[in-house]
């Protein structure tokens, strides 16, 4: 381990160091808090008497979208239950620095928030995290995180972290990272430059939040003909699912070199690869399902958590677990996968599943659902209205992610001095 360590200060020899900079090791830096280990299960979102905020790894990883974790807007943080919150705890104060110490993937190791405005807040660390609070005046509220940003630091904290399929790190090796360091003054004008990149990314996420909650409306009132567009008076019919979708087993027996794919909760279809570094879990593929463009796809056993997703790729394999199926043409794919987003039509899913601990629906099951439809061609008018509310959000999201790469290239050249900005001396 400390070849590893000293392998990688090799980057930051004196020669490579910028004027002003230092190297320290992070323990003559931080100090560590201790913290509990309650369980997903021990906390809720609903607000409670003890008000206690507990910050889990399984968020660092995937819920706080900033390295700075602003208390005055703390959605997304949970709350401990009540239950849990007899004992003492060593609540967190601003600057403190909370690091996921578990990541099932190289690239999350180390991940990290810094904590902003707690003010009177009752705020904990939790489960697989751990807690550095700065113990001198060699660095800055503000910039914490963003040590942790640094490429060679992530270098290094890829190499102590041990385990195969989870990787951890501990605080025994933690202490041996070595950081480099700006001047205060220089660290303060960082962190200032990178907030207001995140202040802008926050701005066009808030958009996209109300765009989507105004497309949501949209599609409460003209996937139920509450609301009707100009022209169109006729009758919707009742239709079961099982009249307008045909359930088909499409056993894999030529695709020698297919590409897996696989159901989540968020993002619809996705490809397997992208998560496990390879396009085939094994020579036998037969006992896979293909699936083709404009069909649709669940996992019976997770429709309640799950979610029906819609392929648009030209082909490929999913687990044989999963339900397929294709519309017929009383109706169209964008409007049948909009009508299946609706919470009415969710709470119907979730239903008529059945099962004892685990819930299963089956097509058998999804084919009794009953739904309203009009004609095809107030579809289509229905389709293209909601299309472009899609159009309007996807812009808004493409414009947030090239901000984000905006600042990741910012950080790059700002946290390892490859450039330097102009700092006031009177500052």
């Amino acid at each position: 381990m400390e070849e590893l360590i000293e392998t990688n200060l090799k980057m930051l020899s004196e020669s490579n160091i910028p004027d002003g900079w230092h190297i320290f090791n992070i323990d003559q830096i931080y100090e560590y808090i201790n913290t509990p280990s309650y369980s997903r299960e021990d906390l809720t979102f609903e607000k409670t008497q003890a008000e206690v905020y507990y910050i889990h790894y399984g968020d660092i990883h995937a819920t706080f979208e900033s390295e700075i974790l602003d208390f005055d807007n703390p959605n997304g943080v949970p709350f401990l239950k009540d239950e849990r919150c007899s004992g003492s705890f060593n609540y967190l104060r601003d600057g403190d620095l909370v690091i996921a110490d578990a990541s099932e993937d190289y690239e999350g190791v180390g991940e990290c928030i810094e904590l902003k405005n707690i003010r009177n807040k009752k705020v904990i660390g939790g489960l697989h995290t751990i807690v550095l609070r700065s113990k001198s005046t060699l660095t800055t509220n503000g910039f914490n995180a963003y040590i942790f940003k640094n490429p060679q630091v992530r270098n290094s904290l890829k190499k102590i972290a041990t385990g195969i399929s989870v990787y951890s790190l501990s605080k025994g090796n933690l202490s041996k990272l070595k950081i480099l360091l700006p001047p205060v003054k220089e660290q303060n004008a960082i962190a200032t430059a990178l907030n207001l990149m995140d202040i802008n990314i926050d701005k066009i996420n808030q958009l996209v939040s109300q765009k989507e909650l105004q497309k949501k409306g949209l599609m409460q009132l003209l996937l139920t003909g509450k609301e009707r567009l100009r022209g169109f008076n006729k009758d919707w019919k009742e239709v079961r699912l099982g009249d307008v979708t045909n359930n088909f087993s499409r056993r894999n027996k030529g695709l020698s070199n297919a590409r897996i794919y696989s159901v989540t909760n968020t993002n619809g279809f996705v490809f397997q690869s992208d998560q496990f570094e390879r396009e085939v879990a094994g020579d036998d593929l037969t006992n896979y399902k293909i699936i083709r463009k404009n069909e649709f796809a669940y996992n019976p056993a997770r429709i309640n958590v799950g979610s029906i997703a819609y392929f648009n790729d030209d082909v490929g394999i999913i687990s044989s677990l999963y339900v397929c199926f294709s519309t017929k043409n009383e109706i169209l794919d964008y409007f049948l996968e909009q009508i299946l987003k609706l919470d009415h039509t969710k709470h119907k899913i979730s239903s008529y599943g059945e099962g004892g601990v685990r819930i299963y629906l089956w097509y058998d099951l999804f084919a009794k659902i009953k739904i309203k439809i009009p004609a095809v061609e107030e579809q289509t008018a229905i389709n293209k209205v909601l299309k472009c509310a899609d159009n309007e959000i996807k812009i808004l999201k493409i414009k947030a992610e090239k901000l984000k790469q905006q600042k990741k290239g910012l950080m790059q050249v700002l946290l390892t001095g490859k450039n330097r900005l102009k700092i006031d001396a009177k500052a």
